[in-house]
Protein backbone atom coordinates (compact mmCIF):
# COMPACT_ATOMS: atom_id res chain seq x y z
CA UNK A 1 0.00 0.00 0.00
CA UNK A 2 1.41 3.40 -0.92
CA UNK A 3 0.99 6.27 1.31
CA UNK A 4 2.04 9.65 1.89
CA UNK A 5 3.84 10.05 5.04
CA UNK A 6 6.41 13.21 5.34
CA UNK A 7 7.97 16.28 3.80
CA UNK A 8 11.67 15.12 3.64
CA UNK A 9 14.25 18.08 2.79
CA UNK A 10 17.64 17.15 2.50
CA UNK A 11 20.54 19.78 2.26
CA UNK A 12 23.54 18.64 0.21
CA UNK A 13 27.23 19.39 -1.35
CA UNK A 14 28.33 16.82 -3.65
CA UNK A 15 30.39 17.17 -6.65
CA UNK A 16 31.38 14.37 -7.46
CA UNK A 17 30.17 11.57 -9.66
CA UNK A 18 29.04 7.99 -9.08
CA UNK A 19 26.73 5.19 -9.88
CA UNK A 20 25.30 2.89 -6.90
CA UNK A 21 26.34 -0.32 -7.92
CA UNK A 22 24.72 -3.75 -6.15
CA UNK A 23 27.75 -6.04 -5.02
CA UNK A 24 27.24 -9.73 -6.88
CA UNK A 25 28.19 -11.15 -3.33
CA UNK A 26 29.02 -10.55 0.21
CA UNK A 27 32.46 -11.90 1.65
CA UNK A 28 31.88 -11.64 5.16
CA UNK A 29 35.35 -11.57 7.32
CA UNK A 30 34.72 -14.58 10.41
CA UNK A 31 38.16 -13.35 12.40
CA UNK A 32 35.67 -9.78 12.65
CA UNK A 33 33.60 -9.25 15.51
CA UNK A 34 30.76 -7.21 14.20
CA UNK A 35 30.10 -5.30 17.48
CA UNK A 36 26.68 -5.58 19.38
CA UNK A 37 25.56 -1.96 19.20
CA UNK A 38 25.54 -2.26 14.81
CA UNK A 39 24.04 -5.91 15.21
CA UNK A 40 21.08 -4.18 17.01
CA UNK A 41 21.15 -1.83 14.90
CA UNK A 42 21.16 -4.36 11.72
CA UNK A 43 18.21 -6.22 13.06
CA UNK A 44 16.41 -2.17 13.21
CA UNK A 45 17.18 -1.74 10.07
CA UNK A 46 15.87 -5.12 8.25
CA UNK A 47 13.08 -4.29 10.26
CA UNK A 48 12.63 -0.37 9.09
CA UNK A 49 13.23 -1.88 5.56
CA UNK A 50 10.83 -4.06 5.84
CA UNK A 51 8.37 -1.46 6.89
CA UNK A 52 8.62 0.95 5.09
CA UNK A 53 8.94 -0.90 1.72
CA UNK A 54 5.96 0.56 -1.16
CA UNK A 55 5.98 3.81 0.50
CA UNK A 56 4.98 6.97 -1.73
CA UNK A 57 6.80 10.62 0.15
CA UNK A 58 6.64 13.87 -0.42
CA UNK A 59 10.21 15.09 -0.65
CA UNK A 60 11.72 18.45 -0.24
CA UNK A 61 14.94 18.78 -1.51
CA UNK A 62 17.74 21.57 -1.69
CA UNK A 63 20.93 21.42 -3.51
CA UNK A 64 24.14 23.77 -2.75
CA UNK A 65 27.64 23.95 -3.90
CA UNK A 66 29.72 26.25 -2.47
CA UNK A 67 32.08 27.54 -5.48
CA UNK A 68 30.49 28.59 -7.45
CA UNK A 69 27.48 29.48 -5.27
CA UNK A 70 24.50 28.12 -6.20
CA UNK A 71 21.03 26.65 -5.08
CA UNK A 72 18.43 24.73 -6.40
CA UNK A 73 14.98 23.40 -4.21
CA UNK A 74 13.46 20.61 -5.69
CA UNK A 75 9.93 18.98 -4.71
CA UNK A 76 9.04 15.36 -5.64
CA UNK A 77 7.66 12.13 -5.08
CA UNK A 78 10.07 9.90 -3.33
CA UNK A 79 9.58 5.99 -3.49
CA UNK A 80 10.68 2.71 -1.63
CA UNK A 81 9.77 0.38 -3.01
CA UNK A 82 10.19 -3.73 -3.86
CA UNK A 83 9.23 -4.55 -7.12
CA UNK A 84 7.65 -7.49 -7.99
CA UNK A 85 9.84 -11.00 -8.33
CA UNK A 86 12.51 -9.05 -6.54
CA UNK A 87 13.47 -9.06 -2.71
CA UNK A 88 16.10 -5.65 -3.23
CA UNK A 89 14.65 -2.19 -2.22
CA UNK A 90 14.45 0.34 -4.34
CA UNK A 91 14.58 4.13 -4.44
CA UNK A 92 13.47 6.58 -6.82
CA UNK A 93 12.55 9.87 -6.58
CA UNK A 94 10.03 11.76 -9.52
CA UNK A 95 10.99 15.55 -9.82
CA UNK A 96 7.29 17.45 -9.99
CA UNK A 97 8.94 21.20 -9.15
CA UNK A 98 11.85 23.02 -9.43
CA UNK A 99 12.49 26.74 -8.09
CA UNK A 100 8.70 26.41 -7.44
CA UNK A 101 8.36 26.30 -11.51
CA UNK A 102 5.97 22.62 -12.04
CA UNK A 103 7.85 19.93 -14.33
CA UNK A 104 5.58 19.39 -16.97
CA UNK A 105 3.18 15.67 -17.00
CA UNK A 106 4.36 14.09 -13.75
CA UNK A 107 0.75 13.48 -11.83
CA UNK A 108 1.92 10.77 -9.52
CA UNK A 109 3.15 8.99 -12.22
CA UNK A 110 6.15 6.59 -10.22
CA UNK A 111 3.24 5.90 -7.61
CA UNK A 112 0.82 4.78 -10.36
CA UNK A 113 3.54 2.67 -12.28
CA UNK A 114 3.80 0.73 -9.18
CA UNK A 115 0.06 0.33 -8.42
CA UNK A 116 -0.51 -0.85 -12.41
CA UNK A 117 3.04 -2.91 -11.96
CA UNK A 118 3.58 -4.01 -15.84
CA UNK A 119 6.23 -6.28 -16.29
CA UNK A 120 8.97 -3.76 -17.11
CA UNK A 121 8.12 -1.91 -13.88
CA UNK A 122 11.64 -1.41 -12.56
CA UNK A 123 13.22 -0.35 -16.05
CA UNK A 124 10.34 2.09 -16.47
CA UNK A 125 11.00 3.59 -13.07
CA UNK A 126 14.82 3.43 -13.52
CA UNK A 127 14.14 5.34 -17.04
CA UNK A 128 11.97 8.10 -14.24
CA UNK A 129 14.79 8.33 -12.27
CA UNK A 130 17.26 9.29 -14.52
CA UNK A 131 16.01 11.71 -16.01
CA UNK A 132 14.94 13.16 -12.95
CA UNK A 133 18.95 13.47 -12.70
CA UNK A 134 18.77 16.47 -15.08
CA UNK A 135 17.78 19.10 -12.63
CA UNK A 136 20.67 17.70 -10.21
CA UNK A 137 22.96 21.47 -9.83
CA UNK A 138 26.36 18.96 -10.35
CA UNK A 139 26.86 15.31 -11.94
CA UNK A 140 25.62 13.08 -8.87
CA UNK A 141 24.14 9.74 -10.40
CA UNK A 142 21.84 7.93 -7.88
CA UNK A 143 23.92 8.90 -4.59
CA UNK A 144 21.71 11.24 -3.37
CA UNK A 145 19.13 8.98 -1.75
CA UNK A 146 18.36 9.44 1.75
CA UNK A 147 18.55 5.81 2.65
CA UNK A 148 21.41 5.10 0.90
CA UNK A 149 23.99 5.16 3.93
CA UNK A 150 21.27 3.29 6.47
CA UNK A 151 21.14 0.38 3.54
CA UNK A 152 24.82 -0.40 4.58
CA UNK A 153 23.47 -1.93 7.99
CA UNK A 154 20.80 -4.63 6.12
CA UNK A 155 22.18 -8.25 7.40
CA UNK A 156 23.52 -8.94 3.77
CA UNK A 157 26.04 -5.91 4.02
CA UNK A 158 26.83 -5.31 7.63
CA UNK A 159 29.74 -7.45 7.67
CA UNK A 160 31.64 -5.89 5.05
CA UNK A 161 32.21 -3.00 7.25
CA UNK A 162 34.98 -2.11 10.14
CA UNK A 163 33.51 -0.43 12.71
CA UNK A 164 34.59 2.15 15.73
CA UNK A 165 32.31 2.79 18.62
CA UNK A 166 32.11 5.85 21.21
CA UNK A 167 31.12 6.05 23.97
CA UNK A 168 27.16 6.54 25.12
CA UNK A 169 25.93 10.27 25.11
CA UNK A 170 23.10 11.65 25.45
CA UNK A 171 21.37 13.49 21.86
CA UNK A 172 17.61 14.36 22.18
CA UNK A 173 16.95 12.87 25.83
CA UNK A 174 18.11 9.39 24.61
CA UNK A 175 21.28 7.19 25.06
CA UNK A 176 23.07 7.16 21.68
CA UNK A 177 26.41 5.65 20.37
CA UNK A 178 28.79 7.45 17.59
CA UNK A 179 29.74 4.58 15.24
CA UNK A 180 32.06 5.35 12.62
CA UNK A 181 32.36 2.81 9.80
CA UNK A 182 34.55 2.10 6.60
CA UNK A 183 34.54 -0.71 4.13
CA UNK A 184 36.79 -3.22 4.06
CA UNK A 185 35.49 -5.80 1.55
CA UNK A 186 35.82 -5.54 -2.21
CA UNK A 187 33.89 -5.44 -4.58
CA UNK A 188 32.79 -2.30 -3.03
CA UNK A 189 29.02 -1.67 -2.86
CA UNK A 190 29.33 1.60 -4.67
CA UNK A 191 31.50 2.08 -7.73
CA UNK A 192 32.28 4.79 -10.07
CA UNK A 193 30.88 4.95 -12.90
CA UNK A 194 33.00 5.10 -15.54
CA UNK A 195 36.03 3.05 -14.73
CA UNK A 196 34.50 0.66 -12.43
CA UNK A 197 36.72 1.04 -9.56
CA UNK A 198 36.06 0.35 -6.12
CA UNK A 199 35.02 2.92 -3.69
CA UNK A 200 35.16 2.58 -0.44
CA UNK A 201 32.33 3.91 1.53
CA UNK A 202 32.83 5.36 4.92
CA UNK A 203 30.98 7.93 7.54
CA UNK A 204 28.98 7.73 10.74
CA UNK A 205 26.02 6.48 12.56
CA UNK A 206 23.85 7.83 15.61
CA UNK A 207 22.25 4.84 17.10
CA UNK A 208 20.58 4.73 19.64
CA UNK A 209 21.64 2.27 22.43
CA UNK A 210 18.54 1.30 23.76
CA UNK A 211 16.54 0.55 20.58
CA UNK A 212 19.47 0.49 17.59
CA UNK A 213 17.01 3.22 15.82
CA UNK A 214 19.63 4.76 13.52
CA UNK A 215 19.18 8.97 14.51
CA UNK A 216 21.68 10.03 12.03
CA UNK A 217 23.64 9.04 9.07
CA UNK A 218 25.92 10.34 7.17
CA UNK A 219 27.81 9.08 3.94
CA UNK A 220 31.25 10.91 3.32
CA UNK A 221 31.90 11.04 -0.50
CA UNK A 222 35.73 11.05 -0.43
CA UNK A 223 38.76 11.98 1.72
CA UNK A 224 38.33 16.06 1.07
CA UNK A 225 38.49 18.57 3.91
CA UNK A 226 35.81 18.52 4.66
CA UNK A 227 34.58 15.51 2.20
CA UNK A 228 31.48 15.96 -0.10
CA UNK A 229 28.81 14.26 2.41
CA UNK A 230 25.02 13.21 2.49
CA UNK A 231 23.33 13.59 6.32
CA UNK A 232 19.84 12.00 6.67
CA UNK A 233 18.42 12.57 10.10
CA UNK A 234 15.84 10.79 11.32
CA UNK A 235 12.38 10.99 13.76
CA UNK A 236 10.10 8.78 15.15
CA UNK A 237 6.61 8.72 14.12
CA UNK A 238 4.13 7.61 16.31
CA UNK A 239 1.24 6.63 13.74
CA UNK A 240 4.03 4.57 12.02
CA UNK A 241 5.85 3.13 14.97
CA UNK A 242 8.78 3.34 13.31
CA UNK A 243 11.53 6.15 12.35
CA UNK A 244 11.58 8.17 9.35
CA UNK A 245 14.13 10.49 7.18
CA UNK A 246 13.07 13.98 8.38
CA UNK A 247 16.35 16.26 7.34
Amino acid sequence: MLRKLCSTGVALLCVSAFGFAQAKSVTTAAQRKTPEIVLRASRYVDSFIQNFSNVVAEERYVQESAYPHRRRERLSDFLLVTAPGSIGRYQFRDVREVDGAAVRDRNDRLAKLFLDSPPDVLARAKDVARESERYNLANIGTLDQPLLAVGFLQSRYVNRFRYIVGSVEKHGGADVRYVAFEESTRPTIIRSSGDHRDFPSHGYFLIDEATGRILRSELDLGHGVPPPSIVTSFRFVDELQTTVPYE
